[in-house]
Protein backbone atom coordinates (compact mmCIF):
# COMPACT_ATOMS: atom_id res chain seq x y z
CA UNK A 1 0.00 0.00 0.00
CA UNK A 2 1.18 3.70 -1.12
CA UNK A 3 -0.24 7.42 -0.89
CA UNK A 4 -0.78 8.30 -4.35
CA UNK A 5 0.25 11.31 -5.56
CA UNK A 6 -3.38 12.73 -7.01
CA UNK A 7 -0.99 14.65 -9.26
CA UNK A 8 1.58 14.36 -11.49
CA UNK A 9 4.62 16.46 -13.20
CA UNK A 10 5.26 16.28 -16.82
CA UNK A 11 8.17 16.49 -19.07
CA UNK A 12 10.64 15.53 -16.35
CA UNK A 13 9.15 17.44 -13.51
CA UNK A 14 10.59 16.21 -9.85
CA UNK A 15 8.10 14.45 -7.71
CA UNK A 16 8.11 13.26 -4.37
CA UNK A 17 8.66 9.88 -3.36
CA UNK A 18 5.17 8.64 -2.16
CA UNK A 19 4.52 7.03 0.95
CA UNK A 20 4.50 3.70 1.84
CA UNK A 21 2.82 1.57 4.58
CA UNK A 22 4.30 -1.49 4.84
CA UNK A 23 2.63 -2.57 8.13
CA UNK A 24 -0.94 -2.14 6.70
CA UNK A 25 -0.51 -5.55 5.34
CA UNK A 26 -1.82 -8.11 7.88
CA UNK A 27 -2.10 -11.13 5.66
CA UNK A 28 -1.40 -12.20 1.72
CA UNK A 29 -1.56 -15.06 0.01
CA UNK A 30 -3.09 -17.16 -2.52
CA UNK A 31 -7.43 -16.92 -0.55
CA UNK A 32 -6.48 -13.27 -0.23
CA UNK A 33 -5.27 -10.10 1.61
CA UNK A 34 -6.07 -8.65 4.53
CA UNK A 35 -5.10 -4.96 4.70
CA UNK A 36 -5.72 -2.22 7.74
CA UNK A 37 -6.25 0.91 5.68
CA UNK A 38 -4.16 4.08 7.12
CA UNK A 39 -6.39 6.49 9.75
CA UNK A 40 -5.85 9.72 7.33
CA UNK A 41 -8.07 10.50 4.82
CA UNK A 42 -6.79 10.73 1.03
CA UNK A 43 -6.26 8.66 -1.88
CA UNK A 44 -3.67 5.31 -1.46
CA UNK A 45 -3.08 2.78 -4.07
CA UNK A 46 -3.13 -0.88 -3.03
CA UNK A 47 -0.56 -3.28 -5.47
CA UNK A 48 -0.24 -7.02 -5.53
CA UNK A 49 2.66 -9.07 -7.47
CA UNK A 50 1.76 -13.01 -7.66
CA UNK A 51 4.64 -15.11 -9.00
CA UNK A 52 5.02 -18.72 -9.68
CA UNK A 53 7.76 -21.60 -9.57
CA UNK A 54 8.80 -21.09 -12.82
CA UNK A 55 9.75 -17.12 -13.41
CA UNK A 56 6.64 -15.96 -14.29
CA UNK A 57 4.79 -13.02 -12.44
CA UNK A 58 1.40 -11.08 -12.74
CA UNK A 59 1.07 -7.59 -11.24
CA UNK A 60 -2.40 -5.15 -10.92
CA UNK A 61 -3.21 -2.35 -8.49
CA UNK A 62 -6.64 -0.28 -7.14
CA UNK A 63 -6.76 3.07 -6.05
CA UNK A 64 -8.56 3.10 -2.89
CA UNK A 65 -9.82 6.43 -0.83
CA UNK A 66 -10.02 6.65 2.72
CA UNK A 67 -12.83 8.88 3.79
CA UNK A 68 -12.53 10.64 7.15
CA UNK A 69 -10.82 13.67 9.08
CA UNK A 70 -7.27 14.25 8.56
CA UNK A 71 -4.50 13.23 11.26
CA UNK A 72 -0.59 14.38 11.82
CA UNK A 73 0.38 11.00 12.60
CA UNK A 74 1.15 9.48 8.95
CA UNK A 75 3.49 12.24 7.90
CA UNK A 76 6.46 11.00 6.39
CA UNK A 77 9.24 10.85 9.35
CA UNK A 78 11.90 13.13 8.93
CA UNK A 79 15.41 11.86 9.95
CA UNK A 80 17.53 15.01 11.62
CA UNK A 81 18.89 17.15 11.00
CA UNK A 82 16.76 17.86 7.91
CA UNK A 83 18.43 20.07 5.24
CA UNK A 84 15.43 22.84 3.47
CA UNK A 85 18.76 24.35 1.26
CA UNK A 86 22.12 23.92 0.96
CA UNK A 87 23.27 23.89 -2.50
CA UNK A 88 21.30 24.31 -5.63
CA UNK A 89 21.70 20.48 -7.56
CA UNK A 90 20.70 19.04 -4.06
CA UNK A 91 17.43 17.84 -3.84
CA UNK A 92 15.10 18.80 -0.93
CA UNK A 93 12.17 17.67 0.93
CA UNK A 94 10.91 20.58 0.64
CA UNK A 95 9.93 22.60 -2.68
CA UNK A 96 9.79 26.56 -2.78
CA UNK A 97 6.71 25.91 -5.06
CA UNK A 98 4.46 28.22 -2.98
CA UNK A 99 4.75 31.87 -4.37
CA UNK A 100 2.72 34.41 -2.63
CA UNK A 101 1.39 37.83 -2.71
CA UNK A 102 2.19 39.93 -5.76
CA UNK A 103 4.26 37.17 -7.76
CA UNK A 104 4.76 39.01 -10.48
CA UNK A 105 7.34 40.99 -8.31
CA UNK A 106 9.03 38.36 -7.29
CA UNK A 107 12.69 37.15 -8.84
CA UNK A 108 13.97 34.16 -6.93
CA UNK A 109 17.30 32.48 -7.72
CA UNK A 110 18.33 29.09 -5.91
CA UNK A 111 21.63 28.65 -7.61
CA UNK A 112 23.00 32.09 -6.79
CA UNK A 113 27.10 31.49 -6.82
CA UNK A 114 28.49 34.99 -5.88
CA UNK A 115 29.60 35.01 -2.12
CA UNK A 116 27.36 32.15 -1.10
CA UNK A 117 27.72 31.72 2.88
CA UNK A 118 29.03 27.96 1.88
CA UNK A 119 29.66 25.57 -0.83
CA UNK A 120 29.16 27.19 -4.46
CA UNK A 121 25.69 28.40 -4.33
CA UNK A 122 22.94 30.37 -2.14
CA UNK A 123 19.27 31.85 -3.12
CA UNK A 124 18.69 34.98 -4.09
CA UNK A 125 15.61 36.56 -3.43
CA UNK A 126 13.77 39.81 -5.06
CA UNK A 127 10.64 41.73 -4.27
CA UNK A 128 10.50 44.94 -6.56
CA UNK A 129 7.16 45.64 -6.20
CA UNK A 130 6.37 49.39 -4.87
CA UNK A 131 3.06 48.68 -3.03
CA UNK A 132 1.65 45.35 -1.50
CA UNK A 133 3.97 42.37 -0.29
CA UNK A 134 5.45 39.09 -1.34
CA UNK A 135 6.88 35.50 -0.49
CA UNK A 136 7.77 31.91 -0.73
CA UNK A 137 7.24 28.73 1.09
CA UNK A 138 9.00 25.61 0.93
CA UNK A 139 6.35 22.96 0.77
CA UNK A 140 5.66 19.23 1.02
CA UNK A 141 4.12 18.50 -1.11
CA UNK A 142 4.54 21.32 -4.10
CA UNK A 143 1.90 23.47 -4.61
CA UNK A 144 -0.17 22.82 -2.08
CA UNK A 145 -2.18 24.58 0.68
CA UNK A 146 -4.11 22.25 2.55
CA UNK A 147 -6.20 20.13 0.10
CA UNK A 148 -3.50 17.55 -0.01
CA UNK A 149 -1.62 15.10 2.84
CA UNK A 150 1.90 15.33 3.08
CA UNK A 151 4.80 17.34 5.11
CA UNK A 152 7.27 15.77 7.48
CA UNK A 153 6.73 14.71 10.64
CA UNK A 154 9.43 16.73 12.46
CA UNK A 155 9.06 15.50 16.19
CA UNK A 156 12.36 15.91 17.99
CA UNK A 157 13.23 19.48 16.34
CA UNK A 158 14.91 22.21 18.25
CA UNK A 159 15.23 24.92 16.05
CA UNK A 160 15.38 25.89 12.44
CA UNK A 161 17.77 27.52 11.38
CA UNK A 162 19.20 29.23 8.53
CA UNK A 163 22.07 31.86 7.23
CA UNK A 164 21.09 35.52 5.61
CA UNK A 165 21.90 38.63 4.70
CA UNK A 166 20.88 42.05 2.34
CA UNK A 167 22.16 43.53 -0.89
CA UNK A 168 22.61 46.77 1.15
CA UNK A 169 21.58 46.21 4.82
CA UNK A 170 18.37 47.31 6.73
CA UNK A 171 16.31 44.70 4.47
CA UNK A 172 13.19 43.48 6.63
CA UNK A 173 12.07 40.43 6.29
CA UNK A 174 9.96 37.94 8.04
CA UNK A 175 10.79 34.52 8.04
CA UNK A 176 8.68 31.58 9.47
CA UNK A 177 7.11 28.27 9.05
CA UNK A 178 4.05 26.69 9.19
CA UNK A 179 1.64 28.78 7.38
CA UNK A 180 -1.13 26.47 6.34
CA UNK A 181 -3.85 27.04 8.81
CA UNK A 182 -6.29 24.89 10.80
CA UNK A 183 -9.31 25.38 9.29
CA UNK A 184 -7.87 23.89 5.87
CA UNK A 185 -8.18 20.03 5.55
CA UNK A 186 -4.50 18.84 6.00
CA UNK A 187 -2.89 22.13 7.51
CA UNK A 188 0.29 22.40 9.86
CA UNK A 189 0.31 20.59 13.37
CA UNK A 190 3.02 23.62 14.52
CA UNK A 191 4.05 26.97 13.42
CA UNK A 192 6.94 29.60 14.84
CA UNK A 193 8.29 33.05 13.30
CA UNK A 194 10.58 35.36 13.61
CA UNK A 195 8.74 38.89 12.91
CA UNK A 196 10.35 41.55 10.51
CA UNK A 197 14.31 40.67 10.92
CA UNK A 198 16.93 44.04 9.97
CA UNK A 199 19.59 41.89 7.76
CA UNK A 200 23.22 43.10 7.60
CA UNK A 201 25.29 42.87 4.68
CA UNK A 202 27.41 39.81 5.89
CA UNK A 203 25.97 37.16 6.91
CA UNK A 204 24.14 36.20 10.03
CA UNK A 205 22.99 33.09 11.44
CA UNK A 206 19.42 32.78 12.64
CA UNK A 207 17.41 30.40 14.55
CA UNK A 208 13.63 30.44 14.79
CA UNK A 209 13.15 28.39 18.27
CA UNK A 210 10.72 25.24 18.31
CA UNK A 211 8.67 25.74 22.30
CA UNK A 212 5.64 23.85 22.60
CA UNK A 213 5.06 22.80 19.20
CA UNK A 214 3.59 19.78 17.47
CA UNK A 215 5.71 18.78 14.94
CA UNK A 216 3.92 15.88 13.67
CA UNK A 217 3.31 17.34 10.21
CA UNK A 218 4.66 20.44 8.81
CA UNK A 219 4.18 21.06 5.20
CA UNK A 220 5.97 24.23 4.90
CA UNK A 221 9.40 23.72 5.79
CA UNK A 222 10.25 27.41 5.50
CA UNK A 223 8.90 30.70 4.57
CA UNK A 224 9.98 34.13 4.03
CA UNK A 225 7.84 37.14 3.04
CA UNK A 226 8.48 41.05 2.64
CA UNK A 227 6.76 44.13 2.39
CA UNK A 228 7.09 46.70 -0.49
CA UNK A 229 9.58 49.74 -0.14
CA UNK A 230 10.77 52.59 -2.27
CA UNK A 231 13.31 50.76 -3.82
CA UNK A 232 13.51 46.61 -4.48
CA UNK A 233 14.23 44.51 -1.38
CA UNK A 234 17.23 41.67 -2.16
CA UNK A 235 18.88 39.37 -0.14
CA UNK A 236 20.25 36.01 -0.04
CA UNK A 237 19.82 33.32 2.04
CA UNK A 238 21.76 29.76 2.46
CA UNK A 239 22.13 26.76 4.78
CA UNK A 240 18.46 26.07 5.84
CA UNK A 241 18.01 22.70 8.11
CA UNK A 242 15.62 21.63 10.67
CA UNK A 243 17.74 20.64 13.86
Amino acid sequence: LQRDPEEFGTGGDREEEPSFFDEAIIRGDLQGAQVRLPAEAGLYRLFVAVRDNHGGAATANVPVRVDGPAVASNASPAALPLTVYSEAAEPSGYVPSGWMGDINAIRFDPAWTDRPQSGKTCVRCVFHASKGWGGVAWQNPPNDWGDRAGGYDLTGAKKLTFFARGEEGGEVVTFEFGVIPHDEEFPDTGKGRLEGVVLGREWQRYEIPITNQDLRRIKTGFVWTVASRDRPVVFYLDNIRWE
